[in-house]
């Protein structure tokens, strides 16, 4: 469990404990990702120090648990997947790093970072107002979407930290790079935001029934509309207490002290109110923002949104750099344009998503 603070947010951006004669240290967060199990280990260095030579003060990268996980049982930390040595690398570079562990990373990654056999679990799927499964339409595959409530999820989650920890922990600043967590990644029902589309898992409808004495409500109803209403804030709060429950878990595991984050995914700030989500990890929530010139209303709009309502050092956790098959292109003047509009909004905190390049694309399992 947390013993002491190793590294926190405040209003500027990281504060990184003292570290031998080194006195406490303010970091701005000039953030960009980079995918050590994309890039061929022999780059890493290459990469590292061509990001440094840019200015970049945070390395970030997801920790895929379906990239990582054996079919059988254990986790590979070889070759271009060695988390150890990339971390190893970015101290040598000078760099610190942030971990995105999940469990939910997306990423562009078949089945959104999860193993197969997670997803496939009937026991682990949320469960749509029918009482089905949720399916989520993505490329390359459809997928059975896990329920955050799910107490067997929960459970192997904790083993999935457990595995991190025995790499990341030894590693943490002051001994090592590693300076911040992000807790899971845009959690927004799996981008199925519907009122009444899900979560009707088992052990969600215990959550509910702890606040409420009625039934969840399966569709919208004009004679029970305030219950309806109140099923909608419960999306938000289940969402919270989904990921104090992950934030615990690391602490658990052994990756406590450090600084925590989150992130929404692109889109308007009232789609989630990130205030309870901040409360549960103890950590600012940023909102992603992937837009053109042309957006800039809408970047502006967020950019003051977060500017106005987190508790401490405004974050855009990935600001898009290049483009994905399924959206539109982001050229240079865009990428320009939309990073001095959110810096003039206050936001004081950017990450590039990606840093350095890879392909869109990449199955796992």
């Amino acid at each position: 469990m947390e013993e002491h603070r190793r590294t926190w947010f405040d209003d500027d951006g990281l504060v990184l404990a003292a570290r031998g004669a080194e006195p406490v240290r303010h970091l701005a967060v000039r953030g960009a990702a980079m995918h050590y199990w994309r890039t061929p280990r022999a780059a890493w260095r290459r990469c590292l120090d061509g990001l440094a030579r840019l200015g970049v003060t945070v390395v970030e990268s997801y920790v895929p648990w379906g990239v990582h996980e054996r079919v059988g049982g254990g986790h590979d930390w070889t070759g271009d997947r060695d988390l150890g040595a990339w971390l190893d690398e970015v101290a040598a570079a000078g760099l610190v790093a942030a971990l995105r562990p999940g469990p939910h990373i997306n990423a562009e990654l078949t089945y959104f970072g999860f193993p197969e056999r997670i997803i496939r679990d009937p026991e682990i799927q949320a469960r749509a107002a029918h009482g089905g499964p949720v399916w989520l339409p993505a490329p390359p595959r459809a997928f059975p979407v896990p329920s955050y409530a799910s107490e067997k999820l929960h459970d192997e989650v904790e083993g999935w930290f457990a595995a991190v920890a025995e790499v990341v922990a030894p590693r943490l600043w002051p001994d090592g790079p590693v300076v911040a967590l992000q807790v899971d990644n845009e959690p927004h029902m799996f981008f199925r935001g519907g009122a009444f589309d899900h979560d009707y898992h088992p052990d969600a409808v215990a959550w509910w029934a702890a606040r409420h004495d009625v039934e969840p409500p399966r569709a919208w109803s004009p004679e029970t509309a305030a219950i309806c209403a109140a099923w909608v804030r419960f999306k938000d709060e289940y969402l919270a207490h989904a990921l104090g429950r992950f934030a615990v878990a690391l602490d658990v595991a052994g990756l406590g002290g450090v600084a925590r984050f989150g992130n929404l995914p692109p889109g308007e700030p009232w789609f989630c109110d990130p205030a309870p989500l901040e409360r549960a990890i103890h950590g600012p929530v940023g909102i992603d923002v992937y837009a053109a010139a042309g957006d800039l209303d809408a970047v502006r709009r967020r950019g003051l949104h977060l500017v106005g309502s987190t508790s401490s050092v405004p974050l855009v956790p990935e600001l898009g750099c290049g483009h994905s098959p399924y959206l539109w292109p982001l050229d240079d003047d865009d990428q320009r344009a939309v990073a001095l509009t959110l810096l003039a909004t206050g936001v004081r905190g950017l990450s590039w998503y990606m840093g350095v390049a890879r392909a869109r694309r990449w199955r796992a399992g």
